[in-house]
C-alpha cells in the first residue's frame, strides 16, 4: 500500500513539473551553438575585437593630415601703450581692444616621426589579430566547458535510466520472491534480502536524482536558460568511437598568441628606437586679424594732432620645424635597452609556453587513447555480467541457484553498467580536450 502511494505521488510530481517547465531534446552540437550563441564571454571577446578594429582605424588616421579651424574674439578698455616726452617730437599711443576677431586655419602632416606613426600602425595590427586569437581561445574553452557539463548530465541520465532498469528487475524478483513465501518454497529470509537490496536501490535512485539536478543546474546555467522553466533531457546518448584529426600546434590559438607577443614586443622596441630620432613636421596656415583700434596724438607746432588706426589683415604662413634632441642623460639608451630586455622575455616566455603546450596535447592523446580501451574493456565486461545475469535467473527459476547468486548477478551487471557508462562519459570529454589541446574546436 505505501509503494502504491509513493508511486502515485511521484506519477502526480512528475506531470507538476512537466507542466511547470518546457522539455527541450538537445544534443550536444545544439547546446555548443546556444552557449556560444549566448555567453556573456563570447559577446566581451567579440567586442574586444571590434575594440581593436577600431583602435587601428584611429591610428591610421594618424598617417593624414591634421586640419583645424581656430577662431577668438576680445574686448578690452583702452591701455595706454606709450607715452613719450621726446624735445623734437613729444607723443601718446593707445590700444583700444574692441569686438577683436582672430580666424583661421591650420594644416599639419608629419613628415618623419622616427617610425612612431608606422609601428603603431603595425602594432594596432597585431592587437587586432591578438583579440580575434584570444576569441578563438575563448570559444575553444567554452565548448570544453559545455562538453564537461553535458556528458556529465548525460551520464548521470544514462545511470539513471540504468537503475529504473534494475528496479524492474527487483520488483519483478520480489513478485516472484512473495509468491514463493506464500506457497512455502521460499523463507522470508529470503523475502528481506530482496527488500533491502530494493531499499539500497531507492538510496542509490535519490543520489542519482540529486546529480541530475545539479548536472542539469549547471548545463542551464551555461546556456544562459531560466533553470526553472526549462528541463532539458539528452537527445540521444548513441556511442560511437570517431577518427581523431591529427595532432598539432599550428592551430591552437595559444600557439598563435605567442607568436603575436614576440612580434608584438618587436614593434615596440622599433617605437622605444623611434622616440629619440629628430621628428620633421609641415604646418600650413592662414590667420585674419581685424577690429584693433590704434589711437593717440602727436605735439606739433600747430597744436596736438590725432591720431587714428584701425588694424585689418590675412597672415599667410608656412612652418617647417625640426626637433633634434641633444641630450636626455642616457635616458633614451636605458629605456633601448629595457625594450630588448623585454623582447627577449617575450621570446623565452614563448619557448617555454609551447613546451607546455605540447606536454598538455602529448597529455591528452594518452588520456584518449586510454579512454579508448576503457571502453573497449567496460564493454566486454558488460557483456560478460550479463550473459551471467541471463544464466543465473535462468537456473534460478528452474531451483538450480540459491537467491544470493541472482542479487550478486545483478549486482555486477550493475556495476558493470555503471563502468560502461562512466568510459563512455569519460571517452566523450576526453575527446573534446584532445581537440582543444590540438586547435581543432
Amino acid at each position: 500500500m505505501n509503494r502504491c502511494i509513493w508511486i502515485v505521488c511521484g506519477w502526480l510530481l512528475c506531470v507538476v513539473s512537466a507542466q511547470a517547465a518546457d522539455t527541450l531534446m538537445l544534443s550536444f552540437d545544439s547546446c555548443r551553438q546556444i552557449a556560444l550563441h549566448s555567453s556573456h564571454r563570447m559577446r566581451k571577446a567579440e567586442n574586444n575585437v571590434s575594440s581593436a578594429d577600431w583602435q587601428r582605424s584611429e591610428v591610421m588616421a594618424k598617417f593624414f593630415p591634421n586640419a583645424k579651424a581656430v577662431g577668438s574674439m576680445a574686448w578690452t578698455p583702452q591701455v595706454d601703450m606709450m607715452e613719450m616726452g621726446l624735445p623734437q617730437i613729444p607723443m601718446a599711443l593707445s590700444l583700444q581692444l574692441k569686438g577683436m576677431y582672430l580666424a583661421g586655419f591650420m594644416v599639419s602632416q608629419p613628415i618623419f616621426a622616427g617610425g612612431q606613426i608606422a609601428n603603431g600602425y603595425r602594432l594596432s595590427k597585431v592587437g587586432v589579430e591578438a583579440a580575434k586569437e584570444q576569441a578563438a581561445l575563448e570559444r575553444a574553452n567554452m565548448i570544453a566547458e559545455v562538453a564537461q557539463a553535458y556528458y556529465a548530465y548525460v551520464a548521470v541520465r544514462s545511470k539513471q535510466i540504468m537503475l529504473e532498469n534494475y528496479a524492474i528487475q527487483l520488483d519483478t524478483l520480489m513478485s516472484q520472491v512473495g509468491s514463493s513465501v506464500e506457497v512455502g518454497m521460499s523463507t522470508d529470509a529470503e523475502r528481506l534480502r530482496v527488500e533491502t537490496a530494493q531499499r539500497q536501490l531507492a538510496y542509490q535512485k535519490k543520489r542519482v536524482q540529486t546529480g541530475v539536478e545539479l548536472c542539469r543546474m549547471a548545463l542551464t546555467n551555461m546556456l544562459n536558460m531560466d533553470y526553472d522553466s526549462v528541463y532539458i533531457l539528452p537527445e540521444n546518448t548513441s556511442f560511437e568511437i570517431s577518427s581523431s584529426p591529427s595532432p598539432g600546434l599550428d592551430q591552437r590559438p595559444e600557439n598563435r598568441l605567442l607568436a603575436l607577443q614576440v612580434k608584438a614586443a618587436k614593434i615596440q622596441k622599433q617605437l622605444t628606437i623611434g622616440k629619440y630620432l629628430p621628428p620633421i613636421g609641415l604646418t600650413a596656415a592662414y590667420t585674419w586679424f581685424g577690429n584693433m583700434e590704434f589711437g593717440g596724438h602727436v605735439m606739433t607746432e600747430m597744436g596736438p594732432m590725432a591720431i587714428s588706426q584701425s588694424i585689418k589683415m590675412e597672415l599667410p604662413a608656412v612652418m617647417l620645424s625640426v626637433s633634434v634632441p641633444i641630450t636626455d642623460w642616457a635616458g633614451g639608451a636605458y629605456a633601448i635597452k629595457r625594450a630588448k630586455a623585454e623582447l627577449n622575455n617575450a621570446e623565452l616566455d614563448k619557448d617555454y609556453n609551447q613546451r607546455l603546450l605540447q606536454l598538455e596535447m602529448r597529455r591528452a592523446i594518452l588520456n584518449l587513447t586510454d579512454g579508448e580501451d576503457l571502453v573497449h574493456t567496460s564493454e566486454l565486461a558488460l557483456q560478460s555480467a550479463t550473459e551471467a545475469l541471463r544464466v543465473v535467473r535462468e537456473r534460478y527459476e528452474v531451483g538450480l541457484s540459491p537467491l544470493s547468486d541472482l542479487l550478486a548477478a545483478q549486482t555486477d551487471w550493475q556495476k558493470a553498467e555503471s563502468d560502461y557508462i562512466e568510459a563512455q562519459t569519460q571517452y566523450r570529454i576526453n575527446e573534446i580536450e584532445y581537440l582543444r589541446t590540438s586547435g581543432n574546436l
